[in-house]
């Protein structure tokens, strides 16, 4: 498990969190979600049920990127927090990932 800081605004959440060293933020609404990392390498990933989004990485001149396939989405937002699931293929050819989230807002 690990700290994160989250603001919940309606039915968005932001979640901001660190990974090895990188500032990281997932937005969460009913119908789609983002992932944003910031550090070693830039990545910005999109999620949204039954749509080919895309994932990039890197910024500027040195940008480049796959699609992302999402098979299925399913976000509650509720007061005191947020659960979620994504199910999605990266590439043509990548794997199935299948990604759950839980955020509780602690008092």
């Amino acid at each position: 498990m690990q700290r994160a800081r989250m603001n919940i605004e309606g039915s968005l959440v932001s979640i901001y969190y660190e990974l090895d060293g990188d500032e990281c933020t997932l937005i969460l609404s009913p119908v789609r979600a983002e992932q944003m990392r910031k550090g070693g390498v830039n990545i910005k990933i999109s999620f949204a049920e039954g749509a080919k989004t895309a994932c990039i990485l890197g910024e500027e001149d040195l940008r480049g990127g796959y699609a992302v396939y999402t098979e299925s989405y399913e976000c509650i937002v509720g007061a005191k927090g947020v659960s979620a699931r994504i199910k999605y293929r990266s590439g043509d050819d990548g794997e199935k990932i299948n990604l759950k989230v839980r955020a509780l807002a602690i008092q």
